[in-house]
């Protein structure tokens, strides 16, 4: 139980029963498939069946699988929303300047997988636009799609999700009835089989149905579920008249009605409210098929702040008495509540959101917008205090918030595209996150840039909006776009800031701006940066310049957190393209002054630029030991941009370390030989995480030429073929096992080889999974793998997939080269 009472529901809420369908949608699965589309009704279970069969088969075939959840976006998105959607779950970390659909279609032709498009109904042309491109380029991909109706693909295998059997709805209801704390008795088996049978055996109902058992007996729930017109509760709060209708065929609001009409008019009122959130989703943590802790749902504070009514108000809610509401819906199975690092998260899934949906509308033809309005209106405003105080002691904490929260910011961005009124409110949710620094711990360049995009375009199509906020998000946006080695696009967001601020500013357009970085032309702080930005990726020394300037303008209105990055952003510029000796003048003087209570990733950012620094002024071992900080700091706050400059320059002090050693008087050739192998395979490892992250540093000056200087220094050492050979052995180093670690510690760790990499990873295995792997290597199937061992078919599937995921590979065929030669296979 956790502080408020809620139960542990994990163990007590597992996949019940469709023993038939699973074998049917895995057999299918195990053969060439495409497209596979369960259809139901809302509710029915296609989520989990979906789930639990993907899982099962990935697990026997070792096969990885994506998982997108299309329930958030608003019915009839646009294609290129829906793909962003699905680049979103599939292609993680990305920082590339491909399109949405190209990250996911490399990312699918790299690793054959099984793609699951969950809730897919409302969003069908943009859903079936998506998976005809991917069947079309993509050759070995099986999509599994959930639908309340089918896709409409030329190929498409259907499959239609029946109600549970008897003897399953009743395992169900049995089920649930312990998560109310009222569990049945013998004497409930007959009573409980009849309520089932009325319900058509249909899961969510049944889930409705169990959680009235907190305010009725069995006896009593099956009393109301007659079936006759005049006697059957579900009818009194269904819409129109339904006499003489089939109670074995209701929608399914009428049973939401059901359970709804259990409720106070307040829950009820809070339940309609809350329908303004992103939807949220049930799979637990035994099922959900990313085996993630995904962070589902709103807090108490933001379901108070926006479904509240003004304490002026005669009628409506009341903040204090959300909480008991909340605790109640949840208790009707209305709401879910989920557990994420001990923060409680309220939400709706689908079904329920929509019905909710519905019953707002009808309220009041004002009250949806309102909340709507509501719900823009507050996220806007916590981004903003998010990222006014991001670089002060609560930084990390601010930021843990907003990527919790964000599905419910790119909901609202989305939202005021579409609101009358809201357009401005999108754009200044757009600049609170470029202020923040927010895309560069998202995994992806790409959603920010986009929805910042799509939101100026609506926003200067249906507004006039302020130039000082245009400039924000143009500015911002073209110093991504560098970021991405998007020069040409970057320059021209960068031309029409300036054009903007000159208009603004009722001055004529100064062709030649860019030859006026030694002069303050005026330009807002934010423009200077990026213009710095671009200066420096053409390795102009007048970056600094710019960038210092920028500095200094945001120190004069207070922003601590623009100064704090344009100090330390000038010093790295500094430390690229300036003379050594301007470099580290500049670079003692910011850290001098460097607040030491920043979060662990702007202190990072300060203990690479200081290392970089070092490295010029020839100290490169006195740089080895901060980037040893530096880079664990940053792969935890998931800064992977920056943490993949850090890695590189580790190997560019490791290649200045090397060129010392080798001038020396008397040089020491074999610690020169073992510094350099375990300096190949160092860029071996940056490589390979370069590219996973889709980073294109090739095109940033500067960062090419100490690379391209560094891997000179080793090959000249080594040879060509001995480089090489290295480089490989590092290149096979895997983010996801924190092996990037091995490369962040202190000069002189051991160098390794593939075998002995190989033989760590293959001691992570337990004793008997080293035994299934042996077996699964030398091709035996899982079936045959439980006969030999006498366990379970289950066991040794389970076993498969924590083989598969320790080992970080793909594929069953892949398993041998783990093996050790003592095992004598």
């Amino acid at each position: 139980m956790d502080r408020r009472g809620y139960q542990d529901r994990s163990a007590a809420d597992r996949f019940v029963g469709r023993g038939q369908e699973l074998t049917r949608i895995v057999e299918i699965l195990r053969h060439p498939t495409r497209l596979l589309t369960l259809v139901g009704p809302g509710g029915i279970g296609k989520t989990r069946l979906a789930a639990e069969a993907v899982r099962t088969h990935c697990g026997t075939v070792g096969q990885p699988m994506h998982w997108v959840r299309l329930a958030r976006l608003e019915t009839g998105s646009p294609p290129a929303t829906v793909e962003h959607e699905v680049a979103q779950a599939v292609v993680g970390n990305d920082f590339s300047n491909r399109s949405a659909a190209e990250a996911v279609i490399d990312t699918l032709n790299a690793t054959p997988a099984v793609l699951v498009l969950d809730n897919c109904e409302h969003v069908v042309p943009g859903v079936g636009q998506l998976i005809t491109n991917l069947l079309d380029n993509v050759a070995d991909i099986t999509i599994v799609a959930t639908s309340r109706r089918a896709i409409g693909w030329i190929d498409e295998q259907r499959i239609t999700v029946p109600p549970l059997t008897d003897a399953d709805a009743v395992a169900l209801f049995r089920q649930r009835a312990e998560l109310t704390g009222e569990p049945l008795t013998r004497d409930d088996a007959a009573t409980v089989a009849a309520i089932c049978l009325h319900l058509d055996n249909h899961p969510l109902f049944i889930r409705l149905a169990a959680a009235r058992l907190s305010r009725r007996s069995t006896t009593q729930i099956l009393v109301e579920l007659s079936g006759k017109p005049n006697s059957d509760q579900r009818l009194r709060w269904a819409d129109g008249p339904r006499f003489g209708a089939d109670s074995r065929h209701r929608a399914v609001s009428d049973v939401i009605e059901w359970s709804y009409g259990l409720c106070s008019p307040e829950e009820r009122l809070l339940f309609d409210r809350m329908s303004v959130f992103a939807a949220g989703y049930v799979i637990d943590s035994h099922e959900d098929p990313e085996h993630s802790s995904s962070e589902v749902g709103v807090v108490l504070e933001t379901v108070q702040a926006v479904c509240a009514d003004d304490a002026t108000a005669t009628l409506g809610l009341a903040s204090d008495q959300i909480p008991a509401l909340l605790d109640k819906l949840v208790d009707h199975s209305l709401v879910s509540a989920q557990f994420d690092r001990a923060t409680l998260r309220y939400s709706l899934v689908e079904s329920l959101r929509i019905f909710a949906a519905q019953r707002l509308q009808r309220r009041s033809a004002e009250e949806p917008a309102r909340l709507i309005r509501r719900y823009i209106h507050y996220y806007r405003d916590k981004v903003a205090y998010a990222a006014a105080h991001w670089s002060t002691p609560a930084g990390q904490h601010l930021l843990d918030w907003t990527i919790a929260a964000w599905d419910n910011i790119r909901t609202v961005l989305e939202l005021s595209t579409h609101t009358p009124g809201e357009a401005i409110t999108g754009l200044e949710i757009c600049a609170g996150v470029f202020d923040m620094r927010l895309p560069f711990v998202m995994g992806s360049f790409r959603e920010e840039r986009w929805l910042a995009e799509r939101a100026l375009h609506v926003a200067r199509a249906l507004d006039d909006p302020p130039a000082e906020l245009q400039i924000s998000v143009l500015a911002s946006i073209a110093r991504i776009a560098v970021c991405q080695g998007d020069l040409v696009r970057a320059a021209r967001f960068l031309d029409d800031c300036v054009a903007v601020h000159l208009a603004a500013n009722r001055q004529a357009l100064q062709q030649d701006w860019r030859g006026t970085a030694e002069t303050d032309i005026g330009l807002p702080a934010v423009v200077e940066v990026a213009w710095a930005h671009e200066l420096f990726v053409n390795r102009d020394p007048r970056s600094v310049t710019v960038l210092q300037r920028a500095g200094q303008k945001y120190a004069r209105v207070g922003d601590l957190g623009g100064t704090h990055f344009t100090d330390v952003g000038s010093a790295l510029f500094a430390a690229l393209v300036s003379p050594p000796r301007d470099a580290r003048v500049l670079a003692d003087r910011v850290f001098g002054r460097t607040d030491t209570r920043n979060p662990d990733r702007a202190t990072a950012w300060g203990e690479l630029v200081q290392a970089m620094v070092l490295t010029k002024a020839g100290d490169p071992e006195a740089a080895l030991e901060l980037q040893t900080t530096a880079i664990n700091s940053l792969l935890t706050a998931r800064d992977f941009p920056s943490a993949a400059w850090a890695l590189y320059s580790r190997t560019w002090a490791l290649a200045q370390l090397l060129a010392d050693l080798t001038a020396a008087a008397r040089p020491d050739r074999a610690r020169i030989t073992a510094l350099a192998e375990e300096t190949a395979q160092a860029l071996g490892a940056a490589r390979a995480f370069r590219i996973s992250i889709g980073m294109d540093f090739f095109k940033l000056g500067p960062l090419f030429d100490e690379s391209e200087r560094a891997t000179t220094i080793i090959r000249n050492i080594l040879g060509a073929d001995r480089y090489r050979e290295h480089e490989s052995i590092g290149a096979q180093t895997r983010p996801e096992l924190r092996d990037l670690l091995l490369f962040a510690s202190s000069t002189g760790t051991p160098r390794r080889d593939a075998g002995d990499a190989k033989a760590s990873w293959w001691k992570q295995l337990t004793k008997a999974e080293q035994d299934v792997a042996v077996l699964a290597a030398n091709g035996l199937t899982n079936a045959a793998i439980a006969a030999h061992r006498g366990t379970a078919r289950k066991t040794v599937d389970a076993q498969i997939v924590a083989i598969l995921h320790k080992l970080s590979i793909s594929s069953r065929a892949q398993i041998q080269d783990f093996i050790p030669e003592k095992t004598g296979w």
